[in-house]
């Protein structure tokens, strides 16, 4: 039930964060949440990754460079740092030509390679999701078809 709580929240603070991304390359956004009937304020430092500009990589500042990425078909890029907290979110997205079947097996091999432990209730290959945790970071992936191609949606949680 924390995890599911867990995810709503980050969930939440994704879509906040999201919204002031069109807003500009630097970002600073005060989350506002209720847990328990407690309210907690969070300052969020969320920058975007200007994934127009060649040379210049399209991944945001200190994301792996071990995950898989697509980099030439990024479509969105961004780093959003919770001050005070010890996490640091980054996202990346992109388009692909591979199906969803071939990506998910990519990434579930990539998460068992790298020491990763795939939270089966949460992973769905037919749904094209896959959540693991490794330590006390958590990744997760979510796979959709759109318009012939597929949609890769990367989440990484560092925290430290």
């Amino acid at each position: 039930m924390k995890l599911l709580a867990t995810l709503v929240l980050l969930l939440l603070m994704f879509i906040g964060a999201w919204l002031y991304l069109r807003e500009g390359d630097k970002t600073t956004v005060v989350q506002t949440a209720v847990i328990g009937g407690e309210t907690t304020e969070t300052k969020v430092e969320v920058t975007k990754t200007d994934i127009t500009q060649n040379g210049l990589s399209s991944l945001p500042v200190g994301f792996p460079s071990d995950i898989p990425v697509e980099v030439s078909n990024i479509t969105e890029s961004y780093r959003a740092a919770y001050q005070g907290k010890g996490l640091v979110q980054y996202t990346v997205s992109y388009t692909s030509e591979k199906s969803r079947e071939s990506l998910w097996n990519s990434y579930s091999e990539f998460m068992n390679k790298s020491g990763y432990t795939i939270d089966k209730g949460s992973s769905s290959k037919s749904l094209g999701q896959i959540y693991g945790v490794k330590g006390i970071d958590s990744l997760s992936i979510i796979i959709s078809v759109r318009g012939g191609l597929s949609l890769v949606q990367i989440n990484l949680l560092d925290r430290q």
